[in-house]
């Protein structure tokens, strides 16, 4: 809190705190504000959430409340025994997962990281961002079954990207990697990649490896199916051989 007047700081100056949400004050909900106008106090709340924290000095209020997010950690657990579809997406300030049709929202601002725990049947987790963007590093464990499916969904990026609007490049060795760019994704126990947008480029494992290309930026690795790449790329100091078969080919849509 800072308290001036015609610009100049305001010292001695009592000033009461208010908070929502179910926030609570560590200490006292008031301060008096020093030789440089300020003073503090600390908030503190359980359990996530947005608490808009308002000010009083005398018959004066702050000029607008401070709005803060209490960030958690997330973790949605798809454990049935069948196959499971799982869809991630912004809408709005909200970030909304849905399990079998049905769908949670929290504040986006309160997300502090998101974690899709597959187990049981196969699993399938899509994530979209023509909705919006998801700022929450996502974790993903597709589970044991062997083949857990992975898609993310991007808009079509302009001829030339803005820094703000990175393409996506994804990395896979083993049934786990990365995609990042306009997300921060990890993922374990996943066997089949989707890319939908245009841009999203795959980077084989570390080893040396076969590549089948038989579509469109689509194929296999070993046990990998992967779908929708405009560019396939192999781990840097490894010699890859990349397999043209009927119909396969690596452009943009």
């Amino acid at each position: 809190m800072t308290a001036t007047a015609d610009g100049a700081a305001v010292a001695g100056l009592g000033v009461a705190f208010t908070a929502d949400g179910g926030a609570t004050f560590v200490g006292s909900a008031s301060c008096t504000t020093g030789a440089d106008g300020t003073c503090t106090v600390t908030v503190s709340k359980s359990d996530y959430g947005l608490v808009s924290v308002g000010a009083t000095a005398g018959s004066s209020s702050a000029s607008s409340p401070l709005n803060v997010a209490f960030q958690s950690p997330w973790a949605v657990n798809a454990s049935a025994s069948t196959a499971q579809t799982i869809a991630v997406g912004a809408s709005g300030t909200d970030l909304g997962v849905t399990v079998d049709g049905v769908t949670t929202n929290r504040p986006s601002a309160v997300v502090k990281q998101l974690a899709i725990n597959g187990s049981g049947g196969d699993k399938e987790l899509k994530v979209d961002l023509t909705g919006g963007a998801v700022a929450a590093p996502i974790s993903y464990d597709g589970g044991g079954g062997g083949a857990a499916k992975l898609i993310v969904v991007t808009l079509a990026l302009p001829a030339a990207p803005p820094a703000s609007d990175p393409p996506a490049t994804w990395t896979f060795d083993s049934g786990q990697g990365t995609v990042s760019g306009p997300l921060t994704l990890s993922f374990t126990n996943v066997w089949s990649l989707t890319a939908i947008g245009t841009g999203h480029t795959l980077v084989g494992p570390a080893a040396d490896t076969t590549w089948n290309v038989t579509g469109n930026g689509s194929g296999t690795i070993g046990a990998l199916q992967f779908h929708g790449f405009t560019n396939l790329t192999g781990s840097a100091d490894n010699k890859d051989k990349f397999v043209f078969k009927a119909g396969g080919r690596s452009e943009a849509p």
